[in-house]
């Protein structure tokens, strides 16, 4: 039996689509039963709640970067139960598997403390053969065969910062890694641990100039054995100075050299004043610490009077944009200047470009 030839308005090769006849009745076709609203508000709810479950840790660590206090108590109990339920009944396991197939797992902490007192025994055990230094410098001679290994470390303010430094470096004479993370700094560790981080980062990349950028993240409430202290107060400043002192003293390795960059003057008076506070720290942990220098950025990116300055002349007189519109983060011009900072910073203490012109009469 011919099979039927398609209907005149559907188009040749189509496929028709059986359907079951609507039942009728005595006022015709009977009409599907629309939602009710308790249904639809039902019916999203519980797609809100299957959604919370699927990814639960995440909502787990939304409510713990919280800021400290009683809000932040009481989301992140709620999310920490929502993800025992999860866990319970195994649908955070899409997620997790995810996690690890992108290796956003989080390694195991470094027990820094341990760590700094078990340096403080190896300090002096340094196998560098005096042949290999530089007296100029006191630290190793470079090679195109052993460039300098750097690290670009910090918030994402280094961001803006890295590819600016890069630019400058010899690539024949510098490996460079960088390494932000943004929303991050040494106030909150349970969102970003920095000196654990850095602590397996030395020993895996053997870094030997270290550049850090630390301080937009930071002016806020610290966490202290359970108790809040309050940003700013005397608690603060001495818990904040002690944190910025364990980097600096976990850097403290033969052969590696630190530059810690103090902020320039931000666009909104009160966060400038934080941020002057909290570089001010720096300096004062860094005073004591020689392997550790402080390169004031705000030389080249305020006005001359210290104030926040949103442009400045380029070296053709043109006014260039320093920041993005936040009026925190640098712009690639402003980049560009402080780059020139922090890079000869480095350059000076490991004579890199006594290196590189070694490296260009030899080649």
């Amino acid at each position: 039996m011919a099979a039927a030839p398609p209907h005149p308005n559907q188009p040749h090769g189509a496929r028709s689509r059986r359907t079951t006849p609507r039942a009728r009745t005595s006022e015709g076709f009977r009409k599907r039963r629309p939602f009710r609203s308790d249904q639809t508000v039902g019916a999203a709810l519980l797609a809100l709640i299957v959604a919370c479950l699927l990814g639960s840790q995440s909502l787990v660590n939304l409510a713990a970067h919280q800021p400290f206090g009683a809000q932040r108590s009481v989301a992140l109990a709620l999310a920490n139960a929502l993800d025992r339920v999860a866990d319970g009944l195994s649908l955070d396991r899409p997620a997790k598997f995810v996690d690890r197939l992108t290796g956003r797992v989080p390694r195991g902490r470094v027990d820094v403390e341990a760590l700094l007192q078990q340096q403080a025994l190896d300090t002096a055990d340094d196998t560098t053969s005096p042949l290999d230094i530089n007296p100029a410098t006191g630290q190793r001679y470079l090679s195109v065969a052993e460039p300098l290994r750097v690290l670009l470390a910090g918030d994402s303010m280094m961001n803006d910062l890295g590819p600016s430094i890069t630019e400058l470096a010899p690539v024949a004479l510098a490996s460079i890694d960088l390494d932000y993370r943004v929303s991050s700094g040494l106030s909150r560790p349970d969102f970003f641990d920095w000196p654990s981080h850095l602590a397996q980062v030395l020993d895996a990349e053997h870094p030997e100039a270290v550049v850090l950028v630390f301080g937009p993240n930071d002016f806020q409430n610290l966490e202290v054995d359970r108790k809040v202290l309050e940003a700013g107060s005397a608690p603060w400043l001495t818990e904040y100075g002690r944190r910025v002192g364990v980097v600096m003293d976990l850097l403290h390795r033969p052969g590696v050299t630190v530059t810690w960059a103090a902020l320039p003057a931000m666009r909104d008076p009160e966060f400038s004043t934080s941020m002057a506070t909290v570089s001010e720290i720096y300096r004062n942990e860094a005073s004591n610490r020689p392997w550790v220098r402080v390169v004031e950025l705000g030389s080249a990116l305020n006005r001359p009077d210290g104030a926040y300055a949103a442009t400045l002349p380029d070296s053709d007189g043109t006014p260039a944009a320093l920041r993005q519109g936040d009026g925190i983060h640098l712009s690639r011009a402003g980049a560009d200047r402080a780059a020139v900072l922090l890079w000869s910073d480095v350059s000076e203490r490991w004579a890199v470009e006594n290196a590189a012109g070694e490296a260009r009469a030899d080649g």
